[in-house]
């Protein structure tokens, strides 16, 4: 998923959307108050992010299900971050855990604010994916 949008003075926003497996799922959503997450190319720590579970998807005997991170802030909260990065790192207590590509994000003074919600259709191809890849 490539974003692009503005930096506005008042409140900016993006969302990322993933899936992950069951156990993964789970374990993200136990230590959610404890998760932070930075981009990977300038470690710029994203202020007010969060994260929370969406559609649960099952294929075969497997499930997996679709997460979100929210990301908001005031431009001077975001007065640093990338120009553009394609990376986010998930850090639990400040070590790392893990490292998404997440397709391109970018920000220009001319575009839109754009968040986009991610069809149910995209969501189960992304777990058939994940699933086909680990058998």
């Amino acid at each position: 998923m490539n974003i692009t949008q503005k930096l506005y003075n008042s409140s900016n926003q993006f969302k990322i959307h993933f899936v992950t497996t069951y156990e993964q799922a789970a374990f993200l959503a136990r230590n959610e108050p404890y998760l932070t997450f930075e981009t990977a190319e300038q470690n710029f720590l994203v202020p007010n992010a969060n994260l929370t579970i969406g559609e649960r998807i099952e294929i075969d005997d497997s499930v997996y299900y679709a997460m979100e991170i929210h990301a908001t802030g005031s431009k001077s909260e975001w007065q640093d971050i990338p120009q553009s990065f394609t990376k986010l790192v998930i850090l639990l207590e400040e070590q790392p855990l893990m490292t998404m590509n997440i397709g391109q994000i970018a920000f220009d003074g001319d575009a839109g604010l754009t968040i986009d919600e991610i069809p149910s259709e995209k969501l189960q191809q992304a777990a058939q994916l994940l699933h086909d890849s680990q058998k």
